[in-house]
């Protein structure tokens, strides 16, 4: 993204990256919110690898009587993603 600000007059609108509560890129994120660079998460819960079966994310979906994929969605959402 540095090197397409600095060679052009492009500045994204859209940065799709992952991000998922495993892997949260906080410092892409940061980046991109300080040049107004929307972030959208691509793979946000993982396709099947682990995540909508982690032990903390099912004890909160039974918690709070959701699904994990729910508990997941509604991390991207206070998150901002």
């Amino acid at each position: 993204l540095e090197t397409l600000m600095k060679e052009t007059t492009i500045v994204p609108q859209i940065n799709q990256i992952e991000v998922h509560p495993y892997f949260n890129q906080q410092d892409v994120q940061d980046y991109c919110d300080k040049h107004d660079i929307t972030v959208t998460a691509w793979m946000p819960l993982m396709r099947n690898r682990g995540l909508l079966d982690d032990s903390v994310i099912t004890k909160l979906a039974e918690q709070y009587d959701k699904t994990p994929a729910q508990i997941v969605l509604r991390w991207h959402l206070a998150h901002d993603r």
